[in-house]
């Protein structure tokens, strides 16, 4: 199934750099709005709580994931 307006990117840092993608995603998560310039595309996503976080690790392979799910604020109104 193919999704309109989903946008997906991968990418290898080194840790210096990593380091500082994840400053800066921390200063973003406590200003409540999180901003990416991929590729020339600007993502703007105001934050909601709670945040999901998933962490996975495989001891055989030394495999670790950590996963962030961050919601786009809604407005509901009732009419």
């Amino acid at each position: 199934m193919e999704y309109e307006n989903v946008f997906e990117a991968e990418s290898s840092m080194t840790k210096s750099e990593l380091a500082e993608f994840l400053r800066k995603l921390a200063d973003s998560v406590e200003k409540g709005m999180i901003r990416l310039n991929i590729d020339e595309k600007m993502i703007e996503l105001p934050l909601t709580e709670p945040v999901d976080v998933e962490i996975y690790y495989e001891e055989d392979s030394g495999e670790l994931e950590i996963e962030f799910e961050f919601r786009r604020k809604s407005k509901i109104e009732i009419k």
